[in-house]
């Protein structure tokens, strides 16, 4: 009985580490040159203005003001002190709805 067990527990064992995340890397090299990065679009979230580049916009005029960036560019949005998970949802629909594929949420420390 214990070895039907046994056989029964191998055969119904996935044998895989889920401890590991894939990373998909492109085509980098080790040791060569790195590309150029693509076009950034940086934008930063505070409690009532969102900073793109030089500029501070409104979060309701988000939209109009990044839809001739695309397509073209990859955006980064960071989350700053005094933003919201809400501003966060809103910003993240508006630049989905400006045209935006490629969107990178950057991490406040």
């Amino acid at each position: 009985m214990t070895f039907m067990l046994f056989i029964f527990f191998i055969l119904v064992t996935r044998f895989s580490n889920l401890d590991q995340v894939e990373l998909n890397i492109g085509n980098a090299k080790v040791g060569g040159t790195t590309k150029t990065p693509p076009n950034l679009l940086y934008l930063r979230l505070t409690a009532d203005m969102i900073q793109l580049g030089d500029k501070q916009i409104t979060y309701t005029n988000l939209r109009s003001a990044i839809k001739p960036y695309f397509p073209g560019h990859v955006v980064i949005i960071e989350a700053g002190s005094g933003s919201t998970v809400q501003q966060m949802v809103d910003v993240l629909d508006a630049v989905k709805l400006a045209g935006a594929t490629d969107i990178t949420l950057k991490e406040t420390p």
